[in-house]
């Protein structure tokens, strides 16, 4: 808590990857991956939707991802 962290990378190296499943979006298919205490791998469907809630948050590049339309964001 408190860090700040940069993932950088050539196109095509994984970037998107680690994030998504950092962020429970993919499992991964083999090694380990926790975060939070939260072991990503041990996971199934529904406890990947708790963590999802619960411990990370997005912020989408594509703006539209971001907002929803029929919300103002004042």
């Amino acid at each position: 808590e408190g860090e700040l962290m940069a993932l950088v990378g050539a196109s095509g190296s994984g970037k998107s990857t680690l994030m998504n499943i950092l962020a429970g979006l993919d499992v991964p298919t083999a090694g380990s991956a926790k975060v939070a205490g939260c072991d990503l791998l041990s996971m199934g469907p529904k406890e990947r939707l708790r963590y999802r809630r619960d411990v990370v948050g997005f912020v989408w590049q594509q703006t539209a991802r971001n907002l929803l339309p029929y919300l103002t964001a004042i």
